[in-house]
């Protein structure tokens, strides 16, 4: 699936730009719903570059980097298995993909018919839900793994399948997340959760 990029510069200049992006493509910093989330979650992972990226983390060092305060948001991988163990505020309910995808073109659940995901606590299943959201801006750190950083910001789109979990008490966890493509590509990470 090609990309196409965003081109910032139109009539009127670089500000009506930057105004026609900021158009439709905000999501209110406390959005709560599964596709503001889902947006979110992706503005997250563009706010860190490669080499601080929670989605590159090999061992949940970079689990709590650049968190919102309503929500805590769990990073997936590229591909293959990680083991991380991170921290976890009492008071924040988990969001995650267990599968997604992102791009500058139009984006939903159907263009990857046979995705899969799925999300364990301490052994028991998570109810998943497959959502899209876009288009969302996504301005990111420089060279962030979502889209290498913008000064306006990239219109975006994500889907994937997703798990919300309410805030949990104050103890150890354990998180498992699998998902992928359809097609042979997989993604696991075994999150060993600490709230406090």
């Amino acid at each position: 699936m090609g990309e196409r990029i965003f081109v910032h510069l139109v009539a009127g200049g670089v500000g009506a730009a930057a105004r026609r992006i900021d158009q439709a493509l905000t999501y209110a910093a406390m959005t709560s719903d599964i596709p503001g989330l889902a947006a979110r979650w992706l503005q997250w992972a563009a706010s860190s570059d490669e080499s601080s990226s929670p989605i590159a983390d090999a061992s949940g060092e970079f689990a709590g980097h650049k968190q919102p305060t309503d929500v805590w948001f769990v990073a997936g991988n590229f591909g293959g298995v990680s083991s991380r163990r991170f921290d976890v505020p009492a008071d924040r309910p988990l969001f995650m993909p267990a599968f997604c995808m992102w791009s500058r073109n139009a984006l939903t659940n159907s263009d990857v018919p046979q995705s899969f995901g799925t999300v364990k606590l301490d052994g028991g299943d998570i109810p998943m839900a497959v959502n899209s959201a876009g288009p969302v801006r996504v301005r990111g750190a420089l060279g962030n793994p979502v889209n290498g950083a913008s000064l306006f910001g990239t219109r975006m789109h994500v889907a994937g399948h997703w798990a919300y979990v309410e805030p949990l008490a104050r103890g150890l966890y354990l998180l498992e997340i699998h998902g992928g493509d359809g097609h042979g590509w997989t993604t696991s990470v075994r999150a060993e959760i600490t709230v406090s």
